[in-house]
C-alpha cells in the first residue's frame, strides 16, 4: 500500500516515470501475419535468394544468344513455360515460349520479348515456329539472387515491421520472426455513475464512454486489450476485478477515482489493499492533473498500473501522454509521439507552471480551437479534433506552437 500524494511534477518528468514502471516482456517468435507493427528483436537473414532462380522479365521466347547471330530469323518452338511450371529446355536452334516470372530453361540465356517477334501477344496456342524480327541485345532475364542472396541480412533488429518488411521476409523464405509481442492491457473503469453502453440509464447515470474510448485507443496504439471491466465505487469490487484478471496483463489502466473525494475508489483501494503499490499525486497539467501510478500484484506478478482521472477528455490526454509512454517501453520502442509545429489560429491562454493540453483542429499547419470550446467533459466533439496544442505560456494568434497529433 502506498497512497503518498506527491508534489506536482512536469508532464515530461511523469512520462519518464511511467516508462520506468514498465519492462518489455521476453521476445517471442510469431508467424509473419501476426508481426505487423511489432519490433524485430534481432537481425534475420535470407533463407532463399530473390529471385529464387533465373526467371524471365518478359513474356516472349527463351532462346540461345548464339541462335540470334542473324536477325530476323525463324526458330522452331518446343513448347512453353508458364510461371510456376518446370522449364522445357529447347534443342539448339529452337525456342520456347515463356511467361514473365517463369524459370528460364537450362541452356537459354536470352528472352526475346513477344513484341520483337511475329507472334501475337496474349493467350493462344503455342506456335510451331516464331520469327525473331528484332533483338535489342538485352537478356531480359532476372538472375537468381540479384536482389537478395542467401545469408544476406534482410531485416535489422529494432525495425518496426511494416507490410513491406513482412513481404521481404516472406520472399526470402522466412515464416516466423523474433519480435516483441503486442502489450497485453487490462482496462477497469470506475464510478457508479457509469452505465455500460446499451444498458438502461438510471436517473443520475451516464453511458460509460471511457471503456470504449480507452479500449479503442489502446488498439490504435498497438496494444491488445485483454479485457474491459467496471468496478463502480466499491474498493472491494475493484480489488476482486484486479485479482481475477486472466491472463495476467503487462499493464493495467484504470479510469476515475484518483482524487481525494469520499467516493474515489482508486484512492480507497490503494490505501487498503496489500496488493496495491500505488502513488497518487498531481502532474502540472490541465486537464488530467490527478494521476496514479505504480504496481499491482496479480497472480504472483507485479504488474504496472496507470490510474487516470475519470473525465473523458482527461482520459484521452492521459492515454496519449502516459499510457502511450508505457506501451512504448513494453514494445521496446522510442518515444512514438508525433509532434507538429503549427501556427496558432487563435489566442491561447496559459496558467503559470501548468501545461495546458488544448484540443485543436488542423487546417494544414494552422491550429484552430476545438469546435464548441475546450472542456474535460466534451467527449461528443472530441472526434473532430486532430491533436493537442501544448501550451506552457500565453500564445497569440500567429505564434508557433507544438501540437501532439492524436489521429
Amino acid at each position: 500500500m502506498n497512497t503518498q500524494h506527491t508534489q506536482p511534477t512536469g508532464v515530461e518528468d511523469h512520462c519518464r516515470r511511467i516508462r520506468r514502471l514498465a519492462h518489455p516482456p521476453a521476445p517471442v517468435e510469431l508467424p509473419l501475419m501476426d508481426c505487423l507493427g511489432l519490433l524485430l528483436e534481432r537481425d534475420v537473414v535470407a533463407r532463399v535468394p530473390v529471385p529464387a532462380f533465373d526467371c524471365s522479365a518478359m513474356d516472349g521466347f527463351a532462346v540461345r544468344r548464339a541462335d540470334l547471330a542473324e536477325v530476323p530469323c525463324t526458330l522452331p518452338v518446343d513448347g512453353e513455360v508458364p510461371a510456376g511450371a518446370a522449364p522445357v529446355s529447347p534443342a539448339p536452334g529452337h525456342a520456347v515460349r515463356i511467361m514473365t516470372g517463369a524459370r528460364v530453361p537450362d541452356g537459354c540465356d536470352v528472352v526475346v520479348p513477344v513484341e520483337q517477334t511475329d507472334a501475337r501477344p496474349g493467350a493462344g496456342p503455342v506456335p510451331q515456329q516464331v520469327t525473331i524480327t528484332g533483338f535489342d541485345g538485352r537478356s531480359h532475364i532476372r538472375t537468381a539472387g540479384e536482389d537478395v542472396r542467401i545469408g544476406d541480412t534482410v531485416l535489422k533488429a529494432g525495425t518496426r515491421l511494416s507490410a513491406t518488411h513482412l513481404a521481404a521476409a516472406a520472399a526470402t523464405g522466412l515464416v516466423r520472426l523474433p519480435v516483441r509481442r503486442r502489450p497485453l492491457v487490462a482496462l477497469v473503469t470506475t464510478g457508479d455513475e457509469l452505465s455500460a453502453p446499451g444498458v438502461q440509464l438510471g436517473s443520475a447515470q451516464i453511458p460509460d464512454s471511457n471503456s470504449v474510448l480507452v479500449a479503442g485507443l489502446l488498439q490504435e496504439l498497438g496494444a491488445e486489450v485483454s479485457g474491459v471491466h467496471h468496478a463502480g465505487d466499491e474498493a472491494a469490487i475493484l480489488e476482486a476485478q484486479l485479482a481475477a484478471l486472466s491472463p495476467t496483463p503487462d499493464l493495467v489502466v484504470t479510469t476515475g477515482g484518483v482524487s481525494v473525494g469520499s467516493h474515489d475508489v482508486v484512492q480507497a483501494w490503494a490505501a487498503t489493499s496489500p496488493s496495491a503499490h500505488v502513488e497518487l499525486g498531481h502532474v502540472a497539467m490541465q486537464p488530467g492533473s490527478p494521476q496514479g501510478w505504480g504496481h499491482v500484484d496479480i497472480a504472483g506478478m507485479r504488474v504496472p498500473i496507470i490510474c487516470l482521472p475519470g473525465n473523458p477528455v482527461a482520459v484521452h490526454v492521459g492515454v496519449h501522454l502516459f499510457v502511450r509512454a508505457a506501451l512504448d517501453e513494453l514494445s521496446g520502442l522510442p518515444d512514438s509521439r508525433r509532434l507538429l509545429s503549427c501556427v496558432a489560429a487563435a489566442d491561447f491562454s496559459a496558467r503559470p507552471g501548468t501545461t495546458r493540453l488544448v484540443d485543436v483542429v488542423l487546417d494544414g499547419t494552422s491550429a484552430l480551437p476545438a469546435p464548441g470550446g475546450h472542456g474535460s467533459h466534451r467527449i461528443g466533439t472530441l472526434h473532430q479534433c486532430d491533436g493537442l496544442a501544448i501550451i506552457t505560456a500565453p500564445v497569440a494568434r500567429g505564434d508557433q506552437i507544438q501540437v501532439l497529433l492524436t489521429r
